[in-house]
């Protein structure tokens, strides 16, 4: 005969939840007795949907691709977000291949002014007047 596990992980999760919604939806739990089929409201569900209900916004065409990369400036711009150790240690491994593949490209780093989740203009202004390219977005 095969021992039965009780089951762990998503699996228990599933469980719990599918047991709690049991237990707890009124719908389920306590069934109405009443026949009447004017009063249904208190059986209702609500239900949300996901889709847009607005049209996306027009999206702007990407700026073309460097032909090269030799001779250009390229900013390395942390966004602020996570652990500055991590982005300084992975700049320097970027800074190492650079070198190594392209000595003439020169690169910036800069950390972005704020949170992650707010605007810098100044340095977007700045970037745009002397980077000629930008990775962004890096995390730490």
């Amino acid at each position: 005969m095969r021992k039965r596990t009780p089951p762990t992980g998503s699996a228990l999760f599933a469980v719990i939840v599918a047991l709690s919604t049991c237990m707890f939806s009124p719908t389920i739990a306590a069934p109405q007795n009443s026949r009447s089929s004017k009063d249904t409201s208190s059986n209702l569900v609500t239900v949300l949907n996901p889709e847009i209900p607005n049209k996306v916004a027009e999206r702007a065409p990407l700026i073309p691709r460097l032909d090269t990369v030799d001779g250009k400036t390229i900013w390395y711009v942390s966004e602020n977000w996570g652990d500055a150790k991590s982005n300084a240690i992975f700049f320097e491994e970027l800074q190492k291949w650079f070198a190594k593949n392209h000595p003439t490209t020169k690169l910036v780093y800069k950390v972005k002014n704020g949170s992650f989740m707010v605007d810098d203009p100044g340095l977007l202004k700045e970037l745009a007047e002397n980077a000629d390219a930008a990775i962004l977005g890096v995390a730490g």
